[in-house]
């Protein structure tokens, strides 16, 4: 039997209805928020929630939807989606960086989900955009989430566009969108994973248009991807975001990376590079997770670089010189350290703070760090390399998270 839907429908249909009754519901959510944060949950939070039993989980799986969308999106406190959608849902830059690639053109969204991604087609790309949705909740939290934003024009319907007729929506020329729903319990290996599948979509539109903008799982295999098309993979903040399939007159090349938020873009044709183990130089250059998976990493490597350690999420390269625009995180090497003398040399160096940049365990990536930590007083913090079995102490020169 499957769980029950945590959003009620007729909350929902009341809500884009009755503005006043919106407004309500978006204070609710807003003391619902602040609650969750407090630490409040279960019982306690149900009975600081006002309203009947429907509207109390309506807004609970809100306000929890909202939370999760923090830092994604600049408005994300006044948007309605379920946990599924949030979780899910594209960032803000990404959404507007695609709709600024596919601008002025009808777009038919297959699996709108909660409007985001359609809206954003509409109000950022000057695109003419229906979104058609299966799911009757998520159909009406698009229609929210267009009132809401303030955009006018856009079309959401309500059915499953494998029966529908859509021949009325695609024209020659129209662009077809889909971001396909992923298996929430194992990463998908091929498109057959992906619900639609975009290559039944593809078989089944492609004799009314040739433009279809696919948004796949980023870590999906190359050769496992069989329509043909430019892969782009964008990044936020050095690590892997989205993987795009471009199609008909939107591939610009074979292969595309673009990263965020600085807005480079590298294109071409991609190419792998020959990994070899040496030891390191003066800087490290750890190369954006874009840029390697694109394999479009060879365009800016320069006449004295190579690489000095490459394993499935980090492509080291290391050169005597430092080169400021690197697509990537760029350390300076301090000094070369047994593990034996590490914290000796963390001393000295007036450590208080260190990040492991290797592959460590999950479950003793913490204890690690607090044993190592233990009894630093210093302000600098150092990042430690493990290469070639090899340990080397560096200080971040530019940019990205810590």
């Amino acid at each position: 039997m499957a769980d029950k839907p945590l959003l009620d429908r007729k909350v929902l249909e009341r809500i884009i209805k009755n503005e006043s009754y919106r407004d309500k519901i978006n204070s609710e959510i807003d003391r619902a928020m602040d609650l969750i944060d407090a630490g409040h949950s279960g019982r306690s939070l149900i009975d600081q929630v006002s309203g009947g039993k429907n509207e109390k989980e309506s807004i609970i799986e809100l306000a929890r939807s909202r939370i999760s969308a923090r830092g994604r999106f600049r408005s994300w406190n006044r948007l309605w989606m379920d946990s599924f959608s949030s979780r899910y849902a594209t960032p803000e830059s990404v959404s507007i960086h695609r709709a600024e690639r596919i601008s002025e053109r009808k777009v038919v969204d297959l699996g709108s989900g909660a409007g985001i991604q359609a809206i954003f087609l509409q109000s950022h790309g000057g695109n003419e955009v229906t979104g058609i949705e299966v799911d009757y909740n998520r159909y009406l939290l698009s229609r929210i989430n267009a009132i809401e934003m303030g955009v006018k024009g856009i079309k959401f319907l309500h059915g499953d566009f494998y029966t529908m007729n859509i021949d009325s929506l695609i024209k020659l020329g129209t662009v077809v969108y889909s971001d396909p729903l992923r298996s929430e319990t194992a990463g998908p290996k091929s498109l057959q994973d992906l619900r639609p599948n975009p290559e039944i979509v593809y078989q089944k539109i492609s004799p009314l248009t040739g433009n279809f903008c696919f948004d796949l799982p980023p870590h999906l295999p190359v050769d496992s991807i069989s329509i043909k098309g430019e892969l782009e993979y964008t990044s936020v903040d050095g690590l892997l975001s989205r993987l795009t399939l471009y199609t008909g007159d939107l591939q610009e090349s074979s292969a595309s990376a673009f990263l965020l938020p600085s807005g480079r873009k590298y294109s071409g044709n991609p190419s792998r590079l020959e990994c070899h183990n040496d030891a390191p130089d003066n800087y490290l250059y750890m190369a954006d997770q874009a840029m390697i998976l694109s394999g479009l990493l060879y365009q800016v490597i320069q006449s004295d670089m190579y690489t000095v350690h490459c394993d499935a999420r980090r492509t080291i390269l290391s050169s005597h010189s430092f080169f400021e625009g690197f697509p990537g995180e760029i350390y300076h090497i301090i000094r070369e350290t047994e593990m034996g003398d590490l914290t000796k040399n963390l001393s000295e160096l007036g450590a208080g703070k260190v990040i492991p940049r290797y592959s460590i365990k999950p479950e003793g990536y913490y204890a690690f760090r607090n044993a190592i930590e233990k009894g630093l007083n210093g302000s600098m913090t150092l990042y430690l390399f493990n290469i070639n079995d090899r340990f080397y102490l560096a200080e971040k020169m530019f940019p990205g998270e810590t």
